[in-house]
């Protein structure tokens, strides 16, 4: 940082003054609205330097690994994952690492790093990686693991704690907006926005079955009914369907995670990268247990014409757009919550009645997407419409 230096120029009247060099002495504090486009930049420069060693890993079936695809680093923002065949290279990589950020002003907090060794798939004990006499990284606990990009990992993520951590964050995030003074139609975009992203982090990482969705759905809907936003015998399709078809617009975590998986598995199918080609030839080499097998059934069980398919060492997907496949689950799944309703020999004479008359379904629900009522209130006329509620009309009728 001592050779930094710039100068500043000013256009007036068709002229340009520019200033004489001017030292920079100092960086930049954490909140400014620069600080995280420069953090980048220098990375970026700690990157290529790192790259510039030669030094890393080469993924891959052994005996089949291109020396071209060696990486020694991986990282987001903040987060940063080194990797080496062994500790002297490993070593050199962290010295390189922490020299140029001191450059840049930048402190590495030791005290929060970590090493592990793994030879042939199982972690083995060391001593820590000793860098001088000052700088020693601590050896990894096996027993807690270390997070990156937010997932607690040891080989592989840590499936069971990370449920249990993420189901516990979930219902509380619920809680406080259930019980909040938010209208009902806010409180849906609050659910989908806050609780739903909570999950939909961890969908294609940790290892979810139908019968967990389904729990934590049905654990959903025992919240919104807890503060009377919903009655207990109303329709559980109509729950999910669009307000705009008469529904409440609730995101189905089961079905997200469906849409979630295939659209990362498409995105992965198409891409170019190397670590996109290592993951594909993984998932082609297994019968069974991947994300590819688990999108195909769920693309095959929505009845989507759409294929993952191999030629020598080409790869290819009949839809190439990721999101794309997103809409067609959420058009599909959609079809089926209003069928379910239709079909609904009590629940469903609200939207029978609208479709056998010849109303506009869309225009008779219209007061669902403008309206301001409580949730207390909505979830009795959603009942009310269901007949659920013995009102003065149906007494007279039965």
């Amino acid at each position: 940082m001592l050779t930094w230096r710039t100068k500043l120029q000013l256009w007036k009247n068709n002229e340009v003054i520019i200033t004489d060099a001017i030292n920079i002495s100092r960086g930049i504090f954490q909140g400014d609205t620069l600080s995280p486009l420069l953090f980048c930049i220098g990375y970026f420069m700690v990157s290529q330097k790192l790259k510039m060693l030669r030094i890393g890993y080469v993924p891959g079936i052994p005996g089949k690994r291109d020396p071209s695809n060696m990486r020694s680093h991986f990282v987001f923002m903040d987060d940063f994952k080194g990797m080496t065949t062994n500790e002297a290279s490993l070593g050199t990589l962290m010295k390189t690492c922490i020299e140029i950020l001191k450059e840049l002003g930048l402190e590495v907090g030791l005290n929060k790093c970590a090493v592990m060794k793994v030879k042939r798939g199982k972690v083995e004990n060391m001593e820590g990686l000793k860098l001088d006499n000052d700088h020693v990284i601590n050896n990894i606990d096996e027993g807690l693991g270390y997070a990156y990009l937010g997932i607690l990992q040891i080989l592989d993520p840590c499936h069971n704690q990370i449920k249990k951590t993420l189901l516990s964050k979930v219902e509380n995030c619920a809680n406080e907006i259930w019980k909040s003074n938010l209208t009902e139609q806010n409180k849906v975009k609050a659910h989908n926005m806050f609780v739903i992203s909570k999950l939909n982090y961890s969908f294609g990482v940790i290892k979810w079955t139908k019968f967990e969705l389904d729990e934590i759905d049905r654990k959903m809907r025992k919240i919104i009914a807890k503060y009377a936003c919903m009655n207990l015998h109303s329709n559980t399709d109509r729950l999910y369907l669009n307000r705009k078809k008469g529904g409440k617009g609730l995101l189905n975590i089961h079905h997200m995670h469906n849409r979630t998986l295939c659209s990362l598995v498409t995105y992965i199918f198409n891409a170019k990268s190397v670590h996109a080609k290592l993951i594909k030839e993984f998932w082609i080499s297994k019968s069974d247990g991947t994300l590819l097998k688990k999108a195909e059934d769920i693309i095959f069980n929505a009845n989507i014409n759409v294929s993952f398919t191999r030629t020598g060492t080409i790869y290819e997907s009949s839809l190439i757009d990721s999101n794309k496949v997103s809409k067609l689950l959420k058009t599909t799944y959609e079809k089926q919550y209003q069928h379910s309703w239709l079909s609904s020999s009590l629940h469903g004479k609200i939207l029978k009645g609208c479709i056998d008359s010849g109303a506009d379904v869309q225009s008779s629900f219209q007061w669902l997407m403008s309206s301001n009522l409580r949730g207390e209130a909505a979830s009795s006329i959603f009942a009310i419409q269901e007949q659920m509620i013995a009102t003065r009309v149906i007494r007279k009728r039965i």
